[in-house]
Parts: structure tokens; C-alpha cells; sequence
């Protein structure tokens, strides 16, 4: 299922997020897209994302994500909203994680909606 407005993009993260389907959720990604790990380092394409979230999902037991804002102009959204994740380490550690996104989304020539870049801690310092 694509997603034909930005919000809908933002909303399709959250459902595969919680029923964990990494695939799902690579989908939802440009081939050359951009993810930013919290320590600013950038994973590029499909294997790149498939690798970071691929370790959100293994430790994460509850995830919430609330869309803030979106704002499109001309085929390309920013977009940020506010998460957080409850879980546990490789170690049994408890770990809590939360964050401020920040997405650019860009439409597709079918009219759907796909990431570009995502920076799920915000900005890095």
C-alpha cells in the first residue's frame, strides 16, 4: 500500500513499525535515500536503512510516533514528528529511546509518497 499525502507516508511508518515489518518499511523509502543515525552518521540506499532499522525494531517492545507537521511545495514535504521506543538491549538492558524526526519526503511520478531523507533524532549536535 503507498501512500498518496505525506501524513499518510508518516502514518504507514508507524503501522509497519508496531507489526514490525522491516520490508514493509523499507518500502516506504527511496532507493538512494538518506537515513541519519543519532550520532549524525548517514546510512545510504536500501541496505543502509535495512541495517539501522533492522536494530530499532529488534529491541523495540513500544513504539509511539505523533506527526507534528508537514508542509509540502512542489513534490518535496518536510516534514517532523515526535516518537519514542521502549525496549530492551542485546543485553536485557532496559532502553529508552525518543526523538524529534526530521523527514523530507518526495512525491513519486505515480502520485505516492516516499522518504528521501530521515533523521529520526532531529538534528545531530
Amino acid at each position: 500500500m503507498t501512500a498518496s499525502t505525506p501524513q499518510e507516508l508518516q502514518s504507514r511508518f508507524l503501522e509497519l513499525f508496531l507489526a514490525k515489518d522491516l520490508e514493509g518499511l523499507l518500502s516506504l523509502y527511496e532507493d538512494s535515500a538518506v537515513f541519519v543515525s543519532q550520532s549524525g552518521e548517514t546510512a545510504v540506499g536500501t541496505a543502509g536503512i535495512r541495517e539501522a532499522l533492522g536494530g530499532l525494531l529488534s529491541v523495540a517492545q513500544k513504539f509511539d510516533l505523533t506527526p507534528a507537521f508537514a508542509v509540502e511545495a512542489n513534490g518535496v514535504a518536510l516534514m517532523h514528528g515526535h516518537w519514542s521506543l521502549e525496549g530492551s538491549d542485546p543485553a536485557g538492558n532496559p532502553l529508552s529511546l525518543s526523538g524529534t524526526t526530521v523527514e523530507v519526503a518526495r512525491r513519486q511520478t505515480d502520485g505516492s509518497w516516499l522518504y528521501s531523507v530521515d533523521s529520526p533524532f532531529g538534528i545531530p549536535a
